[in-house]
């Protein structure tokens, strides 16, 4: 791209532009792991150029930042206006936001603009906020282009282009408050490190930041005629610079090992999923499988195979994470036999009670993105109830907070579903659930969960409300299966997924009236001999 020697406009006045620098922060962020965004430019042709690969719908994307905080909602005169003469007597060409945006355009390369401001827009500029795709046939973004068709119509780009043109290739991006965009750039830095196999401390994560902040602001800064190369930031160098945090991170140590990693290998197969949105209500199955037995000669149902896994979760459910990263395989023994004894003395827990919670632990490390919350099993509430020994930090598109039920049934499985629902039904009160915060505040440890949408829901100030849009209660119901009993047949799979989904529906009805507001997840685990488990789980453990 061509300079433009000139030192006039945004280079001399950096002072304050601390919103344009977390917003171009923001860009310099996406470019480390965006092969897409080849440069980001600060203070060149407008506050921010973006160049994209060819391959992109623009090249070039002409951004200017507008933080205009004492001002109310954007509205079309706000960027058509243009400003008047010395006189007063006229308007001069060129002046208004359109315009100068537009004025860009001086380069020969497919160009889009962006403009991003700390205030929203009015409803009748809103649809310039839609994604390119979902303009066309949008009658509400047509009647916005069409009032551009006719503006200014004298008015040209170097490139011959008008202002119809620049609002139809125009994106309109709100960003509410520097604080909120700092936060989120903290946060993207994190899901970098994290991608790469490392947590950062938040004293790292934060210098980071603060690199980032002031490449902005010195690229921002530089002269236009005698620097004009130190206000481009390339992909390569913001790419290869970040790699070398993180290998210092590494090197000094700084990084904190994460003891809740993804489960790769799973155990179970999962036999059915639905999810209800709208009822806020979903359902997974979940299998051990037969597996042919020679000795046997035929399919035997893994409760055996099943014993032995679970075993290994024991000092993960009962450990603290700053334990846990001290763990290998040297130390396994040892760990486990602590764990065991953790579980038996703190917890005061049956071998019974102590299977039922390595069920719902590994049912929903297998199947979600969880952490547990730490040593949560040792702090009941007062009445002592199982329900509320499960909690669990789940990330998804959103993190949720999950605290569970896990029942272990040997016979009459409607009415332990049954008793633990009314459970659930008498405990939820606003105190109650504030007090469940409390709890998971103090045990919470920061430096090895990830940083997440909880945050806000956690503080002690927010309200219940907040806390019961990222709420799930899990029910875990490991059960006797008649068809698992009946023994294997190669469409058992089928059987044992209409029987799961009978056992749904046969409960659904019981999640309602107050508990209608509150999200459940049922997990359901058929066994051959719920007590044939235990059984084998107690050896197994007495073994060690």
């Amino acid at each position: 791209m061509s300079n433009q020697r000139s030192n006039s406009g945004g280079v001399a006045a950096r002072k304050g532009f601390k919103y344009q620098d977390h917003v171009a922060a923001r860009f310099l962020i996406e470019m480390i792991s965006n092969p897409l965004l080849l440069e980001v430019q600060c203070e060149t042709h407008d506050d921010i150029t973006l160049v994209w690969d060819p391959t992109c719908t623009h090249e070039i994307e002409y951004v200017q930042v507008k933080s205009n905080a004492d001002e109310g909602a954007w509205c079309l005169d706000d960027i058509i206006e243009r400003d008047s003469t010395r006189d007063g007597k006229a308007k001069k060409e060129g002046t208004s936001i359109a315009e100068r945006s537009l004025l860009c355009d001086t380069i020969d390369k497919r160009c889009g603009f962006r403009l991003i401001t700390l205030k929203d827009t009015n409803k009748y500029l809103s649809p310039l906020k839609l994604p390119y795709p979902e303009r066309f046939g949008n009658d509400d973004f047509d009647r916005v282009a069409k009032r551009f068709d006719n503006l200014y119509k004298s008015f040209r780009s170097l490139r011959d282009r008008s202002l119809s043109y620049w609002v139809r290739n125009t994106f309109w991006e709100w960003m509410a408050d520097e604080r909120i965009v700092r936060q989120d750039n903290l946060t993207a830095i994190f899901r970098l490190a994290e991608n790469r196999n490392i947590l950062l401390p938040t004293n790292l994560q934060e210098q980071i930041y603060r690199d980032i902040l002031e490449m902005a602001d010195d690229a921002a800064g530089a002269c236009r005629i005698n620097s004009w190369a130190e206000k481009i930031i390339e992909n390569g160098f913001i790419a290869t610079w970040f790699a070398d945090q993180i290998k210092m991170a590494k090197d000094n140590a700084f990084s904190v090992a994460n003891p809740y990693v993804d489960i790769k290998e799973r155990f179970f197969v999962e036999v059915h999923h639905h999810n209800d949105e709208n009822l806020r209500r979903s359902l997974t199955g979940l299998d051990a499988q037969f597996e042919y037995d020679f000795s046997a000669q035929s399919h035997l149902w893994r409760s055996q195979q099943l014993a032995n896994y679970i075993v290994n979760f024991i000092p993960e459910m009962a450990l603290a994470a700053s334990d846990l990263v001290q763990c290998s395989h040297l130390t396994y023994k040892q760990n486990l036999s602590r764990s065991l004894r953790l579980l038996k003395d703190r917890g005061r827990l049956s071998t019974w009670e102590i299977l039922s919670e390595l069920l719902i632990h590994v049912a929903i490390r297998e199947t979600a993105k969880s952490e547990p919350v730490a040593c949560r099993i040792f702090h009941p509430n007062k009445d002592n109830l199982p329900c509320l020994r499960t909690a669990y930090f789940v990330h998804g598109k959103e993190t949720e907070l999950w605290l569970g039920t896990s029942l272990l049934i040997a016979s009459d499985l409607k009415k332990s579903i049954d008793q633990a629902v009314e459970h659930i039904s008498q405990l939820m009160s606003s105190d109650f659930l504030k007090s469940e915060r409390d709890i998971i505040i103090s045990l919470k440890e920061p430096r090895h969960l990830r940083p997440n949408t909880l945050d806000n829901a956690l503080l002690r100030t927010a309200t219940v409300d907040r806390l019961l849009r990222v709420l799930c209660l899990p029910i875990l119901v490991a059960y006797d299966s008649d068809c698992i009993s009946n023994g294997f047949c190669h469409d058992y799979t089928r059987r044992l997924e209409e029987e799961i989904k009978d056992h749904f529906y046969s409960i659904e009805g019981c999640l309602a009236g107050n508990l209608s507001v509150l999200r459940f997840h049922l997990i359901f685990i058929p066994l051959e001999s719920a007590m044939r488990l235990h059984q084998q789980f107690e050896e197994e453990i007495n073994a060690q």
